[in-house]
């Protein structure tokens, strides 16, 4: 297992298969909806009959918006801000397209497929899920490449922007065998006050 984990962490994973675990994601986040939207009571029978079709529409449509985004095709282990607003908004505009489709069918069919509270359900569940998931992939690689028992205590003088650069700088690097315990500043408003969690 160790030596699987460790492959890992050298190699990144095949595109491929990070889509596959997007998707596995998004089929749990909508499960995980249909039960939070009955609070895990027994699910009626008219919703019962429609759940393969709003599966395959969901999952269709998030697989499209993956595909046409090309969010599985960044390294999870760096994965940062910009990556995790560009699932919030994958997500958000692959919900707006299930709200058309859900409005075409009615106006169509007569029927609603996906209810809206599902629709709504579903994307906060797989937003937070997605960009959990990529968070914790990279809290774990950073750990496993900068052990924090390795590191060495270190003090950065001046609260400014400046130090703040200096902090992202020293977190981020995995070579850095460095933890940032505190500020020294001159400005005694600082004082006592928290700067980036130190």
């Amino acid at each position: 297992m160790y030596k699987l984990l460790r492959f890992f962490w050298k190699y990144n994973l095949p595109r491929w298969s990070i889509l596959c675990i997007d998707m596995l994601i998004c089929a749990s986040s909508l499960t995980l909806a249909l039960f939070l939207r009955f609070n895990f009571k027994s699910i009626p029978a008219e919703y019962l009959k429609n759940l393969p079709i709003t599966y395959a529409l969901v999952l269709s449509v998030r697989l499209v918006s993956f595909l046409i985004s090309k969010t599985y095709k960044g390294v999870i282990r760096y994965t940062g801000s910009r990556d995790s607003m560009r699932i919030l908004l994958v997500v958000a505009l692959g919900s707006v397209a299930l709200f058309i489709i859900n409005f075409i069918t009615y106006l169509t069919i007569g029927v609603f497929y996906i209810p809206s509270s599902f629709i709504i359900i579903d994307a906060l569940c797989s937003m937070f899920i997605l960009i959990c998931s990529r968070l914790v992939v990279k809290a774990i690689y950073f750990e496993n490449k900068n052990p924090e028992r390795e590191k060495m205590n270190v003090l950065i003088y001046g609260a400014g922007e400046s130090g703040i650069i200096t902090k992202r700088t020293l977190d981020r690097e995995a070579a850095v065998r460095y933890k940032v315990i505190g500020f020294i500043d001159d400005d005694l408003k600082k004082k006592g006050r928290s700067l980036e969690g130190t």
